[in-house]
């Protein structure tokens, strides 16, 4: 059974009633580069335990690339970090605040410590660079669930369009693709509008449910670029919101739900959606 969440008439979801995840994505701990985040946190604390002003002006330096790894990562991951390539590191932050990835209280905290770490090449204080390490480990653990919990796949249903649609983000891409779901069934909630019919049997033979066909939607895929925020943002933290898991909005159904999962590599559920992505029934 699938899992809706309402999010018709919240305005961080312009044009959107409702949406369900359909599966979910493991980002790579090193999507780029030999070194990840968790290892330059790792590093500044062997560096800080060393002491001296070499280890504390090193451990700081790896906390810093502590922060803008696991930034460009999470970057990666929503297929922003082409469209982000320009920018500079506050601007990249922001970036991830406007998906509601970083909170308010997080990023003043970032920005107190950012501005003490760039002071004028003064020497960095044991205090300094701890509160760095301890900023880094926060920004990691409140940031991970956005790695480990973002879904590949969202079916979702637009305001004023009778379309049962899916929108996939790949790590690493530069637009989200949009398909449609054709032979389900439009069911009126009191919250909003959902598609009933299982989708979710694309592993295996590559197959959807007896009567559905998906088709791919090639001319409306939303590029991922600064230019175009507008018409991506919504429909992009729909993916950062299934993330959280917060239950502050409304779902369907409301009783309690067991979610039984199993993981298999990124290649084979292309392959089985691919496979049933046209192939129309006989």
């Amino acid at each position: 059974m699938a899992m809706y969440r309402f999010v018709g008439g919240h305005p961080d979801f312009a044009g959107i009633i409702s949406y369900s995840p359909l599966d979910i994505m493991i980002c790579p701990e090193k999507p780029f580069g030999d070194v990840s985040a968790e290892d330059y946190l790792e590093f500044a604390r062997e560096d800080l335990e060393r002491g001296g002003p070499r280890g504390l002006v090193n451990a700081l330096g790896n906390a810093k690339r502590c922060f803008h790894y696991q930034t460009d990562r999470l970057l990666y991951r929503y297929g922003l970090r082409n469209a982000t390539a320009g920018c500079n590191f506050p601007q990249k932050v922001d970036v991830l605040r406007s998906l509601h990835m970083v909170s308010g209280a997080l990023l003043r905290m970032f920005n107190s410590e950012r501005n003490a770490m760039e002071h004028d090449y003064a020497a960095p204080t044991e205090d300094l660079v701890q509160g760095s390490a301890d900023l880094c480990e926060l920004f990691l653990l409140a940031t991970e669930r956005y790695l480990r919990r973002t879904p590949a796949r969202i079916r979702f249903v637009r305001e004023g369009k009778d379309r049962d649609l899916v929108a996939q983000l790949e790590p690493g891409a530069d637009r989200i693709q949009l398909f449609q779901v054709h032979g389900t069934t439009a069911e009126d909630t009191e919250h909003g509008r959902i598609y009933t019919g299982n989708v979710l049997e694309l592993f295996g033979e590559g197959r959807v449910a007896e009567g559905l066909w998906i088709e791919a939607l090639p001319e409306e895929d939303l590029h991922l670029a600064s230019e175009s925020e507008g018409d991506w943002l919504p429909l992009l933290r729909l993916f950062s919101d299934a993330a959280q898991e917060t239950g502050a909005l409304p779902r369907y159904p409301e009783e309690e739900m067991l979610i039984i999962q199993h993981a298999v590599p990124w290649s084979e559920a292309m392959q089985a959606f691919s496979a049933a992505v046209d192939r129309k029934p006989e």
